[in-house]
């Protein structure tokens, strides 16, 4: 995937919750725009966990090159959870 890609997704209007996924099923969910920022390198995407979620608050720092796709979520999670493991819980 490449930085294009995920700024067309991040600064899409109206914007769309999404997920990205890697090769090891993690699956990384964006819920609401402010939550997610792509780094200075262009390189890196930081997203603000929920502290409401399975891993508390916190931050995780996501290699954009390293994603394998992004799925537009017609239906996003209404636990607000922004981490999801690779069998969805």
């Amino acid at each position: 995937m490449n930085i294009n890609e995920m700024y067309d997704v991040m600064k899409a209007e109206p914007f769309q919750p999404f997920a990205v996924y890697y090769p090891s099923g993690r699956r990384f969910v964006v819920s609401s725009r402010d939550q997610a920022v792509i780094s200075g390198d262009k390189r890196t995407l930081v997203l603000a966990r929920d502290p409401k979620s399975l891993e508390g608050s916190g931050i995780d720092m996501i290699d954009v090159a390293m994603a394998e796709q992004i799925e537009i979520l017609s239906d996003p999670p209404k636990d607000r959870m922004w981490w999801v493991s690779k069998n969805g819980h």
